[in-house]
């Protein structure tokens, strides 16, 4: 494969993955544009609030998934994730009872919708493991379409055309999970081979959901200080400068992480010059751009956004350094003893920093990142005394 069609594919591969995870930013976005800071503040709690939690039950699976190639663990991922609905549908509904907003319907549809990606998520990873590139290059294009009929529909302040859109989504993600299952003869599997408690029972698979549950409990507890301790007024313009500065981070942990790496392996600096001149350019955009597209004070765009920015280099680093670690069977379990340690102290941070000086709580996550640096760089000391 030629260095340009392995950045084709490793680009399509990233785009696809990225629109299954950006539109939480992207939507709040749209409605801090077009002045609803409330309704993108609650809408921002509440939808990664539900992201959260599925990622807490996602076990580490497409990393594990890719890395091994491994079909038969995906199939008992995807039932394992349909058979969680049973606690997750439940929890969305009882967000109505929280929500002050009058267009709670949105943000209810919103959180299924998630859901729904969560699931939809497998199919993605099988179709990156048997090479179907026309899959990804249908799904960008349609959810491109998604995006823009949502920004529309949100400029224009229609929010029965936007619920029209989330019933479209949810039913184009139904139909495609039905035709997976058909496609997959996974009826047959369901009754003949799954077996929830066998699996649950697997050391492996309980350091894995162990090490999935305590980072995202981590990530949840750090946005619940932010939402608690932040003026209310100025909430959606954190959440949005976190996230736009955590999204990197986020794509490769979640999607291409492994794929970058087993590449990076085979010492591919063209691979290594690309992923850095991207990030340095997304930076840059992000910095420019955003600055007046949400009309930062100074204060925000010189510290909170820029801090939050030099952040994002150190979280990559580490997301790299541990799926580079990931991909040895035999240190999997160490990978996992440190994702404790770093959730741990991520869990008390934000009330930390409050705690020392309120004024520094723009740096949340300037500090984290710091954090996830030292936390896997001790990693790397720790794997290579263990060989020598």
């Amino acid at each position: 494969m030629t260095k340009i069609s392995l950045l084709s594919k490793i680009s399509l591969y990233t785009l696809s993955y990225s629109l299954n995870l950006i539109s939480i930013p992207l939507v709040t976005v749209f409605f801090l544009k077009f002045g609803n800071n409330i309704l993108a503040g609650e809408f921002s709690f509440f939808t990664s609030l539900i992201f959260i939690i599925c990622q807490i039950f996602s076990v580490n699976s497409k990393n594990i998934i890719i890395s091994d190639n491994d079909k038969t663990y995906g199939i008992n991922i995807f039932f394992f994730r349909l058979s969680l609905l049973t606690i997750i549908v439940p929890l969305i509904i009882s967000i109505l009872f929280l929500i002050e907003s009058i267009n709670y319907e949105l943000i209810i549809l919103y959180c299924f919708l998630i859901v729904f990606q969560w699931v939809y998520e497998i199919k993605l990873i099988f179709d990156e493991i048997e090479d179907k590139i026309r899959s990804h290059i249908f799904f960008v294009i349609l959810y491109i379409i998604q995006l823009t009929l949502i920004f529309y529909s949100i400029s224009e302040d229609n929010f029965i055309l936007l619920g029209y859109i989330i019933y479209a989504s949810l039913l184009f993600y139904f139909l495609s999970i039905l035709n997976f299952f058909s496609k997959n003869n996974l009826k047959n599997y369901f009754f003949r081979h799954f077996n929830l408690v066998s699996i649950l029972k697997k050391k492996s698979f309980k350091y894995a959901l162990t090490s999935s549950a305590l980072n995202n409990m981590g990530v949840l507890l750090w946005r619940c200080s932010l939402f608690f301790l932040v003026d209310p007024k100025n909430i959606a313009i954190y959440f949005t400068c976190f996230a736009l500065a955590s999204f990197p981070g986020t794509i490769i942990n979640l999607s291409i992480g492994p794929t970058i790496v087993k590449e990076l392996s085979k010492k591919n600096l063209f691979l290594l010059f690309s992923l850095t001149t991207v990030l340095i350019l997304y930076v840059f955009f992000v910095y420019n751009y955003f600055s007046l597209t949400l009309n930062l004070s100074s204060f925000e765009q010189n510290f909170l956004l820029k801090f939050s920015l030099i952040g994002t280099f150190m979280m990559v680093g580490s997301i790299i350094i541990r799926h580079y670690f990931l991909r040895n069977q035999s240190l999997r379990n160490s990978v996992y003893k440190f994702d404790y340690f770093y959730s741990l102290f991520l869990s008390f941070l934000v009330p930390i920093i409050y705690m020392i000086n309120p004024t520094y709580i723009y740096l949340s996550y300037f500090y984290s990142s710091i954090l996830s640096f030292l936390t896997y760089f001790l990693l790397i000391l720790k794997i290579k005394n263990e060989q020598n």
